[in-house]
């Protein structure tokens, strides 16, 4: 995977972030590779019959796509040559031409610096449609490795290569460039980031996945980001367990299921939080976050309002209380937890969420058209424990529930899913997240 994901370091351009961590090259490559005779492209003439063919073709031709890469590989004279074809190419036929950049450009740069800055001038003229094949090119020219398969190759002909910005969930940068090729699936991408830029250790890592920053859905593992428009995404946990523990010898994994918890709780609503836990979780929140700043007496914390106010710290539905009442819920519960250290914070604050029926679900916006005596708008729950239907004027007010172990099976078409069960009726909805439902449904 050394080819197409880690933005390659180079002169002039920012290298990897540090701290996060790239995927490495591979450095045993030899310098050249050993090619059947009949791929052997050794003059100009013989590149630029090559790459007239490719462009000429009536169907995508991958095994001549990765003979021009090959050749600019294993002839290093022919390099420049082979970039000038390609970018001849591209400007007299952009559809061809630009995926035969990025396979050149992920097997080898150009040889010269007058090259290079031709291949820089081709992609900051790229035109709207092939904007996602510029960035990608840009991030990944300037390693010398293996061609693409014929097979990776051929992806190019399905979807666009992405260039993809991925947070945290409280919104700090995990990485902001992440070149993925095209035949690179969303679990692909969800090891590279668990195993090479978090290096997380706990047995639940796998749990990870790529959601939506604009509407939360959660993306199917075997989903291709190259498929949708989007290019900014969460990274967050996509299954979460009633019972699972909520300690773990991995410090980094017990910190992102608080913060995934904590914005369950209090920006997104979907917990039902009883009054007398909400002061608890407010004050393991505000201890979190201000550690021994936090005020203890209800005039201070009701006075917060620089960098986090009292508000923030509960759940939406407290919205329209006074300070000093949610002041005085917390204030207690401050003065309780103040001796905990942030592991123990972290902790305390998803213990007292995992007791909650809703722990982990996935909340989607649904019509009900089929299963129901009143079809209608509902909030739907995907969860390990099964399904919840709640109602639009109140995401706490379960109407009907669907043990897990009542699922039989799904499907899905366009906006459509239906749920099967062993006993109850089918359940049909209609919704913009059907995708994101499946996947949830796929993983719970």
């Amino acid at each position: 995977m050394a080819d197409f994901f880690a933005p390659k370091p180079r002169a002039g351009r920012v290298a990897p972030e540090p701290g996060l961590g790239s995927i490495p090259e591979n450095r045993d490559a030899p310098a050249t590779l050993p090619r059947p005779k009949e791929d052997q492209f050794d003059s100009k003439e013989h590149v630029a019959e090559a790459v007239d063919a490719y462009v000429a073709a009536q169907s995508f031709r991958p095994a001549l796509a990765r003979a021009v890469a090959s050749a600019a590989r294993n002839v290093p004279e022919l390099r420049d040559d082979v970039y000038d074809h390609v970018l001849t190419a591209l400007r007299r036929t952009p559809s061809r031409g630009w995926p035969l950049l990025c396979v050149v450009a992920l097997t080898c740069p150009p040889a010269t610096d007058g090259c290079r800055r031709k291949v820089d001038a081709a992609l900051t003229c790229a035109s709207a449609d092939y904007t996602r094949y510029a960035l990608f090119v840009h991030e990944v020219l300037g390693a010398v490795a293996s061609p693409p398969s014929e097979q990776n190759i051929a992806a190019f002909d399905m979807r666009p290569p992405s260039v993809l910005s991925v947070t945290l969930v409280d919104g700090e940068s995990l990485v902001e460039a992440l070149p993925v090729a095209p035949w690179v699936d969303c679990a692909a991408v969800a090891r590279h980031l668990v195993t090479t830029r978090l290096r997380l250790t706990d047995a639940r890592r796998s749990t990870f996945g790529l959601f939506f920053a604009d509407n939360g859905r959660p993306l199917h593992r075997s989903e291709f980001v190259g498929d949708v428009h989007e290019s900014a995404f969460v990274f967050k946990r996509i299954l979460r367990f009633l019972h699972e523990p909520s300690r773990s010898d991995d410090v980094l994994f017990e910190r992102l299921n608080f913060l995934q918890c904590e914005d369950d709780v209090l920006n997104e609503g979907r917990l039902p939080i009883p009054r007398k836990d909400a002061g608890a979780l407010a004050a393991l929140s505000l201890l979190a976050t201000m550690g021994a700043a936090t005020p203890i007496r209800v005039e201070d914390l009701a006075a917060l309002t620089e960098d986090l106010s009292i508000g923030e710290c509960y759940p939406p539905a407290y919205e329209g209380e006074e300070p000093l009442t949610l002041a005085s819920l917390a204030a207690p519960h401050v003065a309780a937890f103040r001796k905990l250290d942030a592991r123990a914070l972290h902790r305390a604050f998803v213990d007292r969420c995992r007791a909650r029926p809703l722990y982990g679900a996935h909340v989607f916006e649904v019509d009900v058209v089929g299963g129901l005596d009143a079809p209608g708008a509902y909030r739907l729950a995907v969860g390990s424990r099964g399904l919840a239907l709640l109602d639009d004027d109140d995401v706490f007010g379960v109407d009907c529930r669907y043990a897990v172990g009542d699922v039989a099976s799904w499907a899905s078409t366009g906006d459509s899913v239906e749920v099967r069960f062993r006993e109850a009726a089918p359940l049909l909805v209609e919704s913009a997240q059907a995708r994101g439902i499946v996947a949830a449904l796929d993983v719970c």
